[in-house]
């Protein structure tokens, strides 16, 4: 007879996708919201360099092009967020390849304002993103 090592398992919950677009999530000085059209001139300021779009395509020509691709994003299956650190924009990231039935989420197209390189700004993202979808 085999031994069942996990006796104790339940099944796992039905999973719902929880939207994003009243969501604010935060931690010390940064925060991560949905991107809005009105966020595209404060966003191409800062990731306006082929550094920011080296391994990220689709780069927009100019804010007003960056606006579409905001608006687009959800059609396109992109929960596209800005994230704010002291009250300034300084990068954006988004939920891809939504997959509720999996309960799996990819995280992408992240890109952030040079001077954040290196900071904690990307693992603190990173956590806010992963507990918001999981949790």
């Amino acid at each position: 007879m085999a031994h069942d090592s996990r006796p104790n398992d339940v099944p796992w919950p039905t999973a719902r996708w929880v939207e994003i677009d009243d969501v604010i999530l935060e931690r010390g000085d940064v925060s991560v919201r949905a991107a809005r059209a009105g966020d595209a001139a404060d966003l191409f300021s800062v990731v306006d360099s082929d550094e920011c779009w080296r391994h990220v395509i689709g780069r927009p020509s100019d804010a007003d092009a960056l606006a579409g691709v905001i608006a687009g994003a959800r059609a396109v299956g992109r929960h596209m967020f800005v994230v704010v650190r002291a009250g300034s924009i300084v990068g954006t990231t988004s939920f891809l390849d939504v997959s509720v039935p999996d309960a799996r989420v990819e995280i992408g197209s992240t890109m952030y304002a040079r001077h954040e390189w290196g900071s904690d700004l990307n693992p603190v993202c990173k956590l806010l993103l992963m507990s918001h979808a999981f949790d």
